[in-house]
C-alpha cells in the first residue's frame, strides 16, 4: 500500500474518486474482472475511504469477514471470496452474494 500512496497522495481525492466510477468498467472490458483487478480497485477504494473519511467501499466486505454459512446444496461450509462480496462452496460451486452490515 505504501507504493500506492506514494502516487496517490499528490492527487486530489475527487480526481481519484472520478476514476473509480470507470475502474470497474475498464477492468471488465475483456469480459471478466480478474482477482488482481478486483484487489487493485478495492485498495484504491480503501485508500480513499481512509484518506477522506467518506465511505468509498460501499458494499465491499472487509477481508477478515467471517461467514458461518452452510451450502444448501451439499451442506459444506462456504468461504468468502475476497473483493467479490460473495460466499462460495468450495465443493459444489454454489454461491450467494453478501452485503456488509451497513447495507
Amino acid at each position: 500500500m505504501i507504493a500506492l500512496e506514494k502516487y496517490l497522495n499528490p492527487v486530489e481525492p475527487t480526481s481519484i474518486a472520478s476514476f473509480l466510477s470507470l475502474a470497474d468498467e475498464i477492468a471488465s472490458l475483456d469480459g471478466s474482472i480478474t482477482d488482481s483487478e478486483k484487489q487493485a480497485i478495492y485498495k484504491i477504494r480503501k485508500y480513499l475511504t481512509d484518506r477522506t473519511g467518506k465511505d468509498y467501499l460501499g458494499n465491499y466486505l472487509h477481508l477478515k469477514t467471517d461467514v458461518n454459512m452452510i451450502c444448501p446444496n451439499c451442506t459444506s461450509p462456504m468461504k468468502v471470496i475476497p473483493y467479490d462480496n460473495k460466499a462460495q462452496c468450495p465443493y459444489c460451486g454454489y454461491f450467494k452474494y453478501l452485503q456488509s452490515r451497513e447495507n
